[in-house]
């Protein structure tokens, strides 16, 4: 026959024990004869026993004499008094009856089987009570902190809507910005229409004017300093037309560039200009 446990009861005999709702506990027949390591027809024959009164020689089972326990629903009691029988009076004492009896010696055998079972008491009125008021305690709880991130979002919510305020408002801002612009442009436009031209054909520029037009031009957007540029335009000047404009100059007393105008190399002078910005833009 297999051992129960000492600690805990097999999950095949678990089915075989109730708890009513004060917490007493019963055991069937054959839950008992697993118990205390006999066979079932053991313990039919120690029931009735105990209904004849018959136990002189069991003191652990005196106080149940002349007790029917026919229905075979045994109560916690009875089932702890039968244990204590087959540990220490009867002629059938086994390890297995000593095994259960120290398992629940110490906290008895109802609360043994409550924990195997895991049953748990029913709460009294001022216990529901008290278990309703901290449910509630802890749902206001809960709702604070609801609450309070909702009072978070909206002032988020608020901030992003003033965001969005002054955005709109910078935008609109931009609007008329851009349509005052573009109606002032129309206004040209149309102003530009009724403007009269001059009938006279305008000055031509010179070549000299174009060569400083087109130096002073370029040192402005490459931030080079106009002498030194056009120290090196007339030093490329000089090698590619032999023509030493420096040379010429002092002895006419007269400005390079008049110079090279007077000798009439104004146009090589922009050709070359033309060639070393282009060079240099990379036009």
């Amino acid at each position: 026959m297999n051992n129960i446990s000492i600690y805990h009861l097999s999950e095949d005999i678990r089915s075989e024990f109730t708890i009513d709702e004060q917490g007493r506990a019963f055991a069937s027949r054959r839950a008992v004869a697993r118990l205390v390591g006999v066979e079932h027809p053991s313990i039919l024959k120690l029931l009735k026993r105990i209904a004849s009164g018959n136990l002189k020689k069991s003191p652990s089972l005196q106080p149940f004499a002349g007790q029917d326990f026919s229905d075979g629903k045994l109560p916690d009691i009875l089932v702890a008094a039968i244990i204590e029988y087959y540990c220490f009076d009867s002629r059938a004492a086994n390890r297995q009856a000593q095994l259960v009896y120290r398992a629940f010696a110490t906290v008895g055998f109802r609360l043994w089987i409550q924990q195997e079972l895991g049953w748990q008491k029913p709460l009294s009125q001022a216990e529901y009570l008290l278990s309703v008021a901290q449910q509630f305690v802890e749902q206001e709880r809960q709702l604070k902190l609801i609450r309070s991130q909702i009072n978070t979002v909206e002032s988020q919510v608020e901030v992003l809507a003033a965001q969005t305020e002054d955005i709109k408002k910078t935008q609109q801002g931009q609007d008329e910005v851009l349509l005052s612009l573009v109606a002032i442009q129309k206004q040209a436009e149309s102003d530009l229409e009724i403007i009269p031209f001059c009938a006279e054909q305008a000055q031509q520029m010179s070549v000299r004017d174009k060569v400083v037009l087109l130096v002073r031009t370029y040192c402005y957007s490459s931030g080079i300093a106009y002498k030194d540029f056009f120290s090196h335009l007339y030093c490329q000047f000089k090698y590619r037309y032999h023509y030493d404009v420096k040379a010429r100059s002092r002895n006419k007393r007269t400005s390079l560039i008049d110079q090279i105008e007077k000798d009439g190399m104004i146009d090589a002078l922009y050709a070359v200009a033309s060639e070393i910005i282009q060079a240099k833009i990379g036009a």
